[in-house]
Formats: C-alpha cells, sequence, structure tokens
C-alpha cells in the first residue's frame, strides 16, 4: 500500500527520532531485562536501545508491559 509506506517514510524522516545501533552494550541490557522483566526479545532489544541514548527519552509504544522497565520514560499512543 503506497499511502502506507509514504506514512513510514515520514515517520521515520522526523526529526525526533533517533536510530540507534545495536552493540554489545545494548544486547546485554536486553538480556537483563528480558531476564528480569519477562520481555520478549523485540521488546527487551528496543527498551534497551533507548535506555543507552544519553539524555531524556520519551519511549512510544502502545504495550504498557514497557512502563516495567526502570529509567524508561513510557508515553502510550
Amino acid at each position: 500500500n503506497t499511502a502506507h509506506i509514504d506514512r513510514y517514510r515520514g515517520f521515520f524522516a522526523s526529526t525526533g527520532l533517533q536510530i540507534v545501533e545495536i552493540s554489545a552494550s545494548v544486547i546485554e541490557t536486553a538480556t537483563l531485562l528480558r531476564a528480569r522483566h519477562g520481555l520478549r526479545t523485540p521488546d527487551a532489544i528496543q527498551a534497551a536501545s533507548a535506555l543507552s541514548i544519553k539524555g531524556p527519552v520519551t519511549f512510544l509504544t502502545g504495550d504498557r508491559k514497557f512502563r516495567q522497565v526502570p529509567g524508561l520514560i513510557v508515553r502510550l499512543v
């Protein structure tokens, strides 16, 4: 669907979005989040990536379980 593709491209080109590389540190944090909070692996990687960014970061999600991650500022959308 072309409209969806254009919408996604617009979202990923927005100024408030930051792309984070998955480093060994991010994977280690994701491993701990998965073990301690029962997050699925992709969710743990996303949360760990957000936590790796210096400064205040707001994590946008529709999933309430991210609220249990310490240090993660979650905004439900």
